[in-house]
């Protein structure tokens, strides 16, 4: 890749991206390359820009940015920290419902790195539980990691849409998108990513989405004017739940306004997460 990096797996493809694991052949390590296969000139431009977005930021819970380059001089790839361990996704999958202390624990590392991105005016804007890698750090504790900034925001940047359906493959992407998202594009904000969030939790606490629709026609409907089995089903505390819920609100204007608030709420309804 590039004459600088020998590729050793491909990790997957998802929305125009496909993500590998390499070895940078001078210095020796192992980062991850997340390639964009599409040609077209807008995506090439959001591409960019949500690198020098991740360029700018510098969190324990947010993936780190080493290279940006070219591939055959016309794909441009990132390259990035090589992180261990699986998605929340897999660990859903593989693991099912996860106990509510360990979910608030997520739950408060993923809001201070929102909190952190929101703070310098950037919007994730494609947050989802594949896109959040749980490993150990460098003294065993478990933690999470914030990837994906392929599809970020700058507010300070004229509004423009980033939304176009999705095919069968990326349901579950799909899932965590907000309604205005779905209905108003090119105005999106910092909610869209409270709300993603939470569906992140949602799925975590109750082992399935929060709407169990099998194609995007009907999720979509159901993102728009559905709302998801109560969580109390599976056994999480009312006053969490409630939270949740709130985060998962149509309206943005009925949400809670900024991660910090969000995560100062869970402390109040599960302080001994």
């Amino acid at each position: 890749m590039d004459g600088r990096y020998r590729i050793t797996r491909r990790n997957g493809y998802a929305g125009g991206v496909a993500t590998y694991t390499a070895t940078h052949l001078v210095v020796g390590r192992n980062v991850q390359l997340e390639l964009l296969t599409r040609n077209e000139d807008k995506a090439k431009r959001r591409f960019r820009r949500g690198g020098r977005l991740l360029g700018l930021m510098n969190h324990p819970n947010i993936v780190g940015l080493y290279d940006m380059g070219l591939y055959q001089n016309e794909f441009p790839y990132m390259s990035l920290e090589y992180l261990e361990g699986h998605t929340l996704q897999e660990r859903s999958e593989q693991g099912g419902p996860m106990a509510v202390h360990e979910v608030v624990r997520i739950a408060h590392e993923l809001l201070a790195a929102l909190h952190y991105v929101h703070e310098r005016r950037i919007v994730h804007r494609a947050l989802s539980t594949s896109k959040i890698r749980i490993g150990a750090d460098w003294s065993g504790r478990e933690t999470i990691t914030v990837t994906g900034f392929t599809m970020s925001r700058d507010l300070g940047s004229p509004p423009s849409s980033s939304f176009s359906s999705p095919d069968q493959t990326a349901l579950a992407e799909f899932a965590h998108v907000a309604p205005e998202q779905i209905l108003a594009p090119e105005s999106v904000d910092q909610r869209v990513d409270i709300y993603a969030a939470a569906v992140a939790l949602y799925q975590l606490l109750a082992g399935q989405l929060p709407f169990p629709q099998t194609t995007i026609s009907e999720l979509g409907e159901a993102i728009v004017h559905q709302t998801p089995e109560p969580l109390s089903h599976h056994g999480v505390p009312e006053s969490l739940e409630a939270v949740i819920f709130q985060c998962l609100e149509k309206n943005p204007e009925s949400r809670y306004q900024d991660a910090h608030s969000v995560r100062v709420a869970i402390h109040q309804a599960h302080p001994h997460g």
